[in-house]
C-alpha cells in the first residue's frame, strides 16, 4: 500500500497525456483488485470508499 501511495502522489492521473492517463488508470485498478483479493484471503473486509 505504501508503494502505491508513493506512486499516486508522484504520478498524477488527471492532466496527463491521454495514453499515459489510461495506463495509470489500468495500473490503479489492478492494484485495487490485488489489495481486494489479499484482504479477502485474510478474511478482512475493505471499505467501498476511503
Amino acid at each position: 500500500a505504501s508503494c502505491f501511495h508513493t506512486f499516486y502522489n508522484s504520478c498524477r492521473v488527471k492532466g496527463a497525456d491521454e495514453n499515459l492517463m489510461y495506463a495509470r488508470m489500468v495500473l490503479i485498478d489492478s492494484v485495487r483488485i490485488v489489495i481486494e483479493n489479499c484482504l479477502s484471503i485474510l478474511g478482512v473486509s475493505a471499505p467501498e470508499r476511503m
